[in-house]
């Protein structure tokens, strides 16, 4: 095995000096970003994603709302956030734009508090106003982030939001120098830094009104209402960014 390892080792410096470098990384890189998903995959057997349990993200939503709030999950995808905050809110709806996900979120996760219906939230029409809406790993999915934002600060006071940073890790802002694929996932939109975040909430009229960042996502709460003391906190990082997805 050591003589195997140098003598690749040999032939990679060797590429490195020829027109082979730039396929090559590309290469690497590709692989890279695959590695992430499929190490997800091959983790567990039940297809339950790991990160669910590291990251606990649910914790953050839990933490801000109340046994009497109305909560909306915009983007709730296969209804796992959503289940969780339904142990806690007086009433959650999910809702999302893929059927398929609606009908396994459906099958998956039932509770008396909780109920899933198929649609846009740009366009659907509400029946009802809400206490608190959950963006969990969905503005990154959006192109007119700004447009929805707005449209949902019209149907509650509070918001948590969710997303992945660009910054979670400097390979990763290496790759979009070097032109190559970055995202962590090809439906991504954006990957946010903390000023272009910032930038978009305030595009949108909504006050940040806490933030953190934890295994590379930011974690904020914003409310429609500008708070005239309010000082928009600087990101406070509670753990060395790791890749993340939705």
């Amino acid at each position: 095995m050591p003589v195997l390892r140098q003598a690749v080792l040999k032939t990679l410096l060797w590429m490195r000096q020829t027109p082979l470098r730039r396929p090559a990384l590309i290469l690497l890189v590709k692989v890279h970003n695959a590695s992430y998903h499929l190490i997800a995959l091959f983790s567990s057997h039940t297809g339950k994603h790991p990160k669910h349990d590291i990251q606990k993200y649910h914790e953050f939503f839990l933490k801000h709302i109340s046994s009497s709030d109305h909560v909306l999950d915009v983007g709730s995808g296969t209804g796992y956030v959503a289940w969780q905050l339904a142990d806690k809110a007086k009433q959650v709806v999910g809702i999302e734009i893929a059927e398929a996900k609606v009908i396994k979120a459906q099958h998956l996760y039932q509770h008396p508090n909780l109920s899933f219906i198929v649609g846009d939230a740009t366009t659907h029409t509400f029946t009802q106003a809400f206490d608190v809406i959950v963006l969990s790993n969905t503005l990154e999915h959006i192109d007119d982030r700004v447009t929805l934002l707005k449209t949902l600060s019209n149907l509650a006071p509070k918001i948590l939001i969710r997303v992945p940073m660009l910054t979670r890790d400097w390979i990763t802002v290496h790759k979009k120098q070097l032109g190559l694929p970055y995202l962590l996932d090809e439906t991504h939109t954006i990957e946010y830094e903390y000023d272009s975040f910032r930038r978009e909430m305030a595009a949108a009229n909504l006050s940040i009104q806490s933030l953190h960042v934890n295994f590379g996502e930011i974690y904020a709460v914003v409310t429609t209402k500008k708070q005239p003391t309010a000082v928009t906190p600087q990101p406070h990082v509670l753990a060395h960014p790791q890749h993340n997805s939705s």
